[in-house]
């Protein structure tokens, strides 16, 4: 199902409304406890320089597994700020969530 937004310059978007059931179930078994490792510049205490998001949780996912993850499902309290791992949930639908485990390394 496509949701179709026509803007005044009369350009026209079109947008997937969410992926179907189906195709949440296998990204829901190809990531159950599997790990993305993201690598980032280190400062002194093991705290990074910035923070990881869940864009850049979301970019490591489509590297490693192909999959691409709209980041608004990816479920961080907050973003990441120092070096380890950390489980974190992705809601592919609303009663399907998947744990995914993020190691941050100093790179």
């Amino acid at each position: 199902m496509l949701v179709i937004f026509l803007f005044p310059e009369k350009w026209l978007l079109k947008l997937p409304l969410r992926i179907s059931r189906k195709k949440a179930e296998k990204i829901s078994k190809l990531l159950e406890n599997k790990k993305v490792v993201i690598k980032r510049e280190v400062g002194e205490e093991g705290k990074l320089f910035g923070s990881v998001t869940s864009q850049d949780v979301g970019a490591a996912i489509k590297e490693k597994f192909g999959v691409e993850i709209d980041h608004r499902k990816i479920q961080l309290e907050e973003p990441i700020k120092v070096i380890g791992t950390r489980e974190i949930s992705i809601r592919l639908w609303p009663e399907l969530e998947v744990k995914l485990k993020v190691e941050v390394k100093k790179g």
